[in-house]
């Protein structure tokens, strides 16, 4: 299946690392989001929505970097997306920490999960490396 991801947002723009699409990227697996994710990218706004869509984005710019290594043998784009996922990684945990330190448990606790699945996809798409 091929489609097109677009990081479209103007705070997307503005982050360098995010300021760009992945077009026609090969992905034979579904990637599953809790449903805080895709409130996210549906109907929800704001500082803790944004962070979520970056969390989902970066993730699915490594699973699909990762497949087109093992197909390829080329990680040229699997380091691209590790290198943009672990400054998402480091800017995700700051921002754990700025919703507990506002006591915004849902914020903090959905933040927290999404950055451990971005984690989760490094550590794998690592191993390949």
């Amino acid at each position: 299946h091929f489609f097109s991801i677009a990081a479209s947002t103007a705070a997307f723009e503005a982050a360098s690392p995010f300021a760009y699409w992945i077009e026609n990227a090969r992905v034979g697996y579904t990637l599953p989001n809790p449903k805080w994710e895709v409130a996210a990218f549906v109907t929800e706004d704001g500082p803790s929505a944004e962070d979520l869509r970056r969390a989902v984005v970066a993730r699915t710019l490594v699973n699909s970097a990762l497949e087109t290594a093992k197909e390829t043998g080329n990680a040229t784009a699997l380091d691209r997306a590790l290198s943009v996922a672990r400054i998402e990684v480091t800017r995700l945990q700051e921002r754990v920490d700025v919703a507990k330190q506002a006591k915004d448990t849902e914020a903090a606790v959905n933040l927290g999960i999404s950055t451990k699945r971005l984690l989760s996809a490094l550590d794998e798409a690592e191993k390949l490396g």
